[in-house]
């Protein structure tokens, strides 16, 4: 999964977290007090999920980066040992 792709995922996230929110909130004026109580703590954890989600992208964007850094590394390596070999051969 490319940087891209991994960011439009997030931005969906936020989106429907957002539109789960709208959803509670509506919700919460016509429930009752225990009801309100449950809207609440999801509320409250969805907020949380809101706020951690940016965090989270750019950590998984740094991991992905690595990842392929070390892809990219190890391939090239590969790919000289190869060459050395045809070339050897040849």
């Amino acid at each position: 999964m490319d940087q891209e792709k991994l960011k439009q995922d997030f931005d969906e996230a936020k989106v429907k977290i957002a539109e789960k929110l709208e959803e509670l909130k509506g919700k919460w004026h016509e429930a009752s007090a225990e009801a309100r109580e449950e809207i609440d703590e999801q509320m409250a954890k969805l907020k949380e999920l809101q706020k951690e989600l940016p965090h989270k992208l750019e950590e998984f964007g740094e991991e992905i980066e690595e990842e392929w850094d070390e892809f990219k590394e190890k391939a090239g390596a590969k790919i000289s040992e190869l060459r050395k070999k045809l070339k050897d051969w040849l």
